[in-house]
Parts: C-alpha cells; structure tokens; sequence
C-alpha cells in the first residue's frame, strides 16, 4: 500500500509541472494567433511585428499589432477571421492591424 500511495505522488509531483508547462505553452500559442488574413496582394507589402520585418504573401496571417507598409501603387486585401470583415488598401500607406479592426496611420 506505501508502494502505491509513493507511486501517486511521485506521478503527481512529475506530472503537475508538465501540465503547468503545456498550459503556458498553449496560451503563448493563442496570444500569438492571427487576427487578419492577406486573401489579396498586388506590389509589395512588408510586416513589422515584435522587432521582425517580413515580406507579404497572400495567405500571410496578421497578428494584433503588427504594422504593414504598402509600397506605391500595392493593393492589399485583408479578412479578419473573427467576424469576417474584409478591408481593402491601397499604397502607399502604412497599416496597424489591431484586434477589432485595422487603424490606416498614413
């Protein structure tokens, strides 16, 4: 019976902290999740998001504040995927895409 009541702890002691490690794992996952989507591009469109800076490509999942600079004559079209809103740029300009809808700085 000593045997089994260790084996339980030992199994708790063991398995509490990698359930504690995949929760913050998992939430650092949904934090970084995509609030928009490029469905549409036509030039050249760059993001900038967390001292990062990336080319656009159609597909391209946009998070909260990221930061997305069209060059002359670019058209870029973007979904947001919560409520499926569809938005449509043209450059130049300089985009912040924030959770509920984007914000066109210049």
């Amino acid at each position: 019976m000593k045997a089994t009541v260790d084996l339980v702890i030992l199994l708790r002691r063991a398995v509490a902290p990698l359930l504690s490690c995949t929760l913050f794992a998992f939430s650092s996952v949904l934090h970084a999740a995509g609030v928009a989507m490029v469905t549409d591009l036509q030039g050249k469109a760059t993001a900038s998001s967390g001292g990062t800076t990336r080319e656009l490509t159609i597909l391209s999942e946009l998070e909260a504040g990221t930061s997305v600079q069209l060059g002359a004559g670019a058209t870029l079209v973007a979904l947001y995927l919560d409520v499926g809103d569809e938005y449509l740029f043209k450059g130049p300009s300089t985009i912040e895409f924030r959770a509920g809808a984007p914000d066109v700085r210049a």
